[in-house]
């Protein structure tokens, strides 16, 4: 079957069609693959096995593949260095075609594109740059491969792939210098199972990178981070166990950082984990917050960027899936125990500008594992809003979908303040110290 180029004569033609007047457009580089490889490399398993049908480049079709595989499984192809000759921002076009796992619950497997800028380390192209043909962002991966777990990617099928339609995705990459030196990465991701028929996973024809200066300036990037500790080889499901530990709190085997206010989830099996540092809000007012974790887990927030001074808010009685705060299954029905708003109805004021410390604990036992948390800032002071469905971070640049709602931070930010915890009373705000430090 001839391939379709979604009812368009030529690649070229397709890639041309303006989103701007022509005057503000110039090729900077077209690649479709017809001649050779265009000089992509191959680089298989980041973070994970080596896939069954790994990146390929097919001389007769004039396309790079991937097939998928079993297993925790990656490919990835990278495009030699482009250099960008002038300043100015440019626009990314590519025609492909995909079909990546989705159950119509989860979305399992994925395909991403990716960029470095003068030999950086490669940061996704985010949703929010496509101006067509874009990821979907109704769900993030939740598979258990590494790289693209917990983002947004290409996913399910795209149209008229089983007919052999390639259509054009179309991204803003931002602003670049003259003399920088680009560099593009496609990467497939898989799980424990993929679509085998029909194949391919995902197959590119040609690529574009033209000069647009009408284009809209991306969000500004705001880095965030949380410290992630890893205590591993430790038995049990209970955060009890995790604190029986000789490693636990100051020992931990594997010290990371993260950028959301989420572990990367499906990693291991009989360990514990620990996310702290301090979440400073861009406005003040009342807020609910809210964890999830598998196995049991407990949440604290301090009253200041102090961590002596930080209480029990939240705690996963059993466990629950990634990224579930809302349900209460496994939860009391009466008294969702995952919530704030369980042990503090009338909310938490924070103040814009200061820094909290907060910390996050979850023990795994075997099986599937996650921890995450997040917040709500209420609009009404005496309703909570509703509940987030993603971890707080700061969401343009993680690609991820989180809640937005100030910083994290692996230090506090100058002059910390203290907070009120609404509708409690200074004995209340007693007992909880004295079962914070009962619980260590």
């Amino acid at each position: 079957m001839p391939r379709i180029h979604c009812g368009v004569i030529s690649v070229v033609a397709l890639l041309a069609i303006s989103l701007m007047p022509a005057p503000s457009r110039g090729q900077l580089y077209v690649e479709d693959f017809d001649a050779g490889n265009g000089g992509y490399s191959v680089t298989n398993g980041i973070g994970a096995g080596v896939p069954t049908g790994p990146w390929t480049y097919s001389p007769g079709r004039g396309t790079w593949f991937a097939d998928g595989g079993e297993g925790v499984v990656n490919s990835v192809i990278d495009s030699p260095p482009i250099l960008v000759p002038d300043a100015g921002k440019l626009a990314l076009s590519v025609l492909h075609r995909y079909n990546f796992e989705d159950d119509g619950t989860t979305r399992w497997d994925a395909g991403q594109i990716q960029f470095s800028v003068n030999g950086e380390s490669f940061r996704p192209v985010i949703a929010q740059a496509f101006l067509d043909g874009g990821y979907p962002t109704d769900r993030t991966i939740q598979g258990n491969s590494p790289p693209l777990n917990g983002q947004y990617a290409f996913n399910n099928t795209s149209p008229g792939f089983g007919s052999d339609i390639f259509i054009p995705s179309i991204a803003n990459l931002g602003e670049f210098s003259a003399g920088d030196s680009l560099r593009l990465r496609f990467i497939g991701s898989w799980d424990e199972a993929f679509i085998q028929t029909p194949a391919p996973n995902w197959e590119i024809d040609a690529i574009v990178l033209e000069y647009d200066n009408n284009l809209p300036d991306l969000p500004p990037d705001r880095p965030s981070s949380l410290r992630y500790d890893i205590y591993t080889d430790i038995p049990g499901l209970l955060i009890s166990d995790l604190r029986a530990s000789p490693k636990f709190p100051d020992n931990p085997d594997i010290t990371q950082t993260v950028g959301i206010s989420e572990i990367p989830p499906h990693q291991r099996d009989f360990y514990g984990a620990r996310l702290s540092g301090y979440f400073t809000p861009d406005q003040s007012g009342i807020y609910d917050l809210y964890m999830a974790s598998d196995d049991q887990g407990e949440f604290y927030l301090s009253t200041d960027a102090n961590p002596a001074n930080a209480a029990l808010i939240a705690r996963e009685p059993e466990w629950n899936p990634s990224r579930d705060f809302a349900t209460l299954t496994r939860r009391n029905p009466a008294a969702p125990e995952n919530r704030s708003t369980t042990l503090f109805p009338d909310g938490i004021y924070l103040e814009a500008g200061q820094s909290y410390y907060v910390e996050a604990l979850m023990k795994e036992h075997g099986g599937g594992d996650n921890l995450a948390f997040t917040a709500a800032l209420r609009l009404d002071p005496n309703t909570p809003a509703p509940i987030p469905t993603a971890p707080l971070g700061a969401s343009p640049y993680c690609n991820c979908g989180a809640v937005d709602l100030g910083l994290l931070t692996t230090e506090p930010v100058p002059e910390p303040a203290s907070i009120v915890l609404a509708g409690l009373t200074a004995p209340a705000l007693i007992w909880m110290y004295r079962r914070r430090r009962l619980a260590k």
